[in-house]
């Protein structure tokens, strides 16, 4: 599967790609393949993987969350201004799948479903069957149901 980050995007994006500069590029790389694979974790609620396209959103995450990674790996320091805001952006990017596995949020995306538009939930939500009706109520049925009381004509 492909990476939904490029080691270019990634350099471009990433808040402390400067930081990491010493880290071999097989690394970052292995880093955003392995990201990627975390958005899918969340994004196999609502989408049929694998993703045709995404946007900027989905290549935003892995970028975050590869930057924390690296950080991770590199050191933490929680009173550094640049860790800090790594650690709120992974935190924003975790809240953001989770709120697009809740279909709560819809990034541009194109998943394997056939006929599948950007941005639209195609795998899941509800699924609703519907039966017969069963007479149960004044509008259900021609006579009245069991759970109806006898209904005056005079009325």
């Amino acid at each position: 599967m492909a990476s939904y980050a490029t080691l270019a995007e990634y350099r471009a994006r990433g808040v402390l790609s400067r930081a990491f500069a010493s880290i071999p590029d097989a690394d970052v790389t292995a880093a955003l393949e392995g990201n990627s694979r975390l958005v899918d974790g969340y994004m196999r609620a609502q989408w049929k993987l694998p993703l045709l396209s995404w946007d900027s959103l989905v290549t935003g995450w892995v970028c975050k969350l590869t930057d924390y990674d690296l950080m991770s790996h590199r050191g933490y320091n929680p009173t550094a201004a640049n860790d800090v805001v790594t650690r709120m952006r992974y935190d924003d990017a975790i809240s953001q799948l989770e709120r697009a596995n809740a279909g709560k949020l819809t990034p541009g995306v194109v998943d394997s479903y056939s006929g599948s538009t950007a941005g639209v939930t195609q795998a899941a939500g509800p699924t609703v069957y519907t039966a017969p009706l069963r007479g149960y109520s004044q509008n259900g049925g021609n006579e009245a149901g069991p759970f109806v009381d006898a209904i005056s004509e005079d009325t």
